[in-house]
């Protein structure tokens, strides 16, 4: 059975610059505290997750030992195990609407010309800088002023459309910029051909 034939292409490396990688010291520094503080904090967490409440606000974190038990009254006492699901039936909710409804209009935005293309983008950018809490508030005024807070399946539906809402100017965004960094010569294939051509001859 033949197959393809891969040419090995030889690498080219970039020599290494003292002088430019010098002027990014700085940055590297700053990356390096700041993913250390961050490793910090969450050790400190874990750390906690497995003590007891008495030697965490006496600073004696595992004095006693590792407390797996822990985990296991946040899953059933503390109701974890409900809150967890709930996130991600809306989590899995949130983002099916979100590709359905950015998908399409980030390849519209990218692939095509028309009069408002630019200002529709603008307007998306501008978007992603406002403030979540001035549209949370006034939503939830809403939402109380139309007496709902007690229906589960209403609540469900204002937070399914409250994610959606907050999110779709930075995923269309992104996904402008994945649609326009993709090749055109995709579009221009039938579907499957690019399996075809990689499939050995036989």
């Amino acid at each position: 059975m033949a197959g393809f034939v891969v040419k090995k292409e030889k690498k080219y490396r970039e020599p290494f610059r003292w002088r430019k990688e010098l002027k990014l010291a700085p940055g590297y520094l700053m990356l390096t505290l700041w993913i250390l503080f961050t490793l910090l904090l969450l050790g400190w967490v874990l750390m906690a997750s497995f003590s007891t409440t008495k030697e965490i606000f006496a600073d004696k974190l595992l004095e006693s030992g590792f407390h797996f038990e822990n985990y296991v009254k946040a899953w059933v006492n503390s109701n974890v195990s409900t809150i967890f699901f709930n996130s991600l039936l809306y989590a899995i909710v949130s983002c099916t609407l979100l590709i359905l409804i950015c998908a399409p209009a980030a390849y519209a935005l990218s692939r095509f010309e028309f009069v408002c293309n630019k200002l529709i983008q603008t307007g998306l950018v501008a978007a992603m800088g406002v403030p979540v809490v001035m549209i949370v508030l006034p939503l939830f005024a809403v939402v109380a002023g139309l007496n709902i807070l007690n229906n589960v399946t209403a609540n469900m539906g204002t937070l399914i459309f409250l994610y959606v809402g907050i999110n779709v100017p930075y995923t269309t965004i992104f996904l402008t910029t994945f649609f326009a960094n993709l090749s055109r010569a995709f579009e221009e294939l039938p579907p499957l051909t690019a399996a075809l051509l990689l499939r050995p001859s036989g």
